[in-house]
């Protein structure tokens, strides 16, 4: 609970501080950044949560080494008495309480259980990793971009948590609607090539957005291939 309370002060520290300092031609692909960042940690945290032992050693050693980064920034906005400071602050002793207790005896039995994955089960949590970290970076990026007057956002958000939540909580549609969903991103993406194609040099859209198109595409033609082996089966990730 508060490796998660940590990943939201974080996230809402997050958008403030870097947004005036932002270049406007470079403020998708910083955000998009964050957004992968934050849905990163947010799986790590997950994986904590239902006992994996890896994702307990990578988070904890990664907040170690950004402790040199980190503590030198908060010191000083805190002698500032700003409120990134003191959100700073309030994320790291969050972080550092959390993973101290992830070490304590009641934590080590938990993740001392033993695990035995199968060649299916393994592309089972791959499959089901990509996929979280897809939409929950989406979500985040999407959730900046409402933040910032982008009203139209809250459609794909709509979207977005529908796809989480069934995925998630493995409903028997769960399949279907990843199906659908994965279809919107190979038309987008296509469409896109298409206007590439046919349209020339009448095509505006950056380099940039041409490549999040393509690499959504491809992800799409991943998640539709494959959801009806993974999601119709009860395994966790």
């Amino acid at each position: 609970m508060l490796l998660w309370l940590a990943l939201i002060v974080s996230l809402i520290r997050a958008v403030p501080s870097n947004s005036a300092a932002i270049d406007p031609s470079l403020f998708a692909m910083v955000y998009g950044l964050l957004a992968v960042v934050f849905a990163t940690k947010a799986i790590f945290i997950y994986m904590i949560s239902i006992g994996r032992n890896w994702a307990r050693i990578t988070y904890s050693v990664v907040i170690a080494l950004g402790l040199y980064k980190v503590l030198p920034d908060t010191v000083s906005w805190i002698s500032e008495m700003s409120v990134p400071g003191l959100l700073s602050l309030t994320s790291v002793t969050l972080q550092l309480i959390g993973v101290c207790l992830l070490f304590t005896p009641p934590s080590n039995q938990q993740f001392r259980q033993p695990m035995q994955d199968s060649v299916n089960n393994i592309f089972t949590k791959v499959y089901l990793f990509a996929i979280y970290l897809f939409v929950i970076s989406s979500l985040i990026l999407n959730l900046f971009n409402l933040v910032f007057g982008a009203f139209i956002s809250i459609l794909p958000m709509a979207t977005l948590s529908l796809v989480l939540y069934c995925v998630y909580s493995r409903k028997s549609w769960a399949s279907t609607v990843v199906k659908i969903w994965s279809s919107l991103l190979i038309i987008s993406g296509a469409a896109m090539w298409a206007a590439v194609f046919f349209g020339g040099e009448t095509y505006l859209h950056s380099t940039s957005n041409a490549a999040i198109k393509t690499f959504s595409m491809t992800l799409g033609v991943y998640f539709f291939t494959f959801a009806n082996q993974v999601l119709q089966t009860k395994s966790e990730i």
